[in-house]
């Protein structure tokens, strides 16, 4: 789905295991994306400025260190108490915490874990609603230098729009 909301076609993707990261690279080959894997987490950070990060890890796979200013991270795969994927010094780090949810991401996200060790205050987490409502939040533009991180623990509202849109647009292909 990133495809219709971003114009870069142009894929680095992290992953342990070259079978998995080979499969990958040719099926989304086949959806006109230019992939190239790496088994490398310095290399994937060195290579984007847009990391999206759906993983069930229980230990943070990206350290602060990792990351160049100018970059976002959404994260997905920390959805579930134990689970996480970045290095809590990186989220106490960044410049804006967007979440889908303040309160649970702070209980059991990926920032419960800075939060945990003070490192972030749930009240410098703005929920992605005032991010769509508030201009100056909005145009967070990547032109800049700001570190910017999108925790998504999962909000039922928003699973069914994002499933409507899926819909919708599959729908519409069909008829083409």
């Amino acid at each position: 789905m990133l495809k219709y909301v971003v114009s870069c076609q142009n894929v680095v993707v992290y992953g342990r295991n070259n079978l998995k990261l080979e499969k990958y690279k040719l099926d989304m080959e086949q959806k006109d994306f230019k992939v190239r894997t790496t088994t490398s987490i310095s290399n994937l950070c060195d290579s984007a400025n847009l990391i999206i990060c759906c993983t069930n890890s229980h230990e943070p796979i990206i350290p602060a260190s990792a990351i160049k200013p100018g970059t976002h991270i959404t994260a997905m795969g920390a959805d579930g108490g134990g689970k996480q994927e970045l290095d809590p010094e990186l989220v106490g780090i960044c410049d804006l915490t967007v979440a889908d949810s303040r309160t649970q991401c702070c209980e059991f996200g990926e920032f419960s874990h800075a939060v945990k060790k003070g490192l972030l205050r749930q009240s410098q987490v703005v929920e992605i609603g005032e991010v769509i409502s508030d201009y100056s939040l909005h145009r967070v533009g990547r032109k800049d230098q700001r570190i910017t991180i999108f925790d998504s623990t999962g909000v039922a509202i928003q699973d069914v729009q994002i499933a409507k849109m899926v819909y919708t647009t599959l729908n519409q292909k069909s008829h083409l």
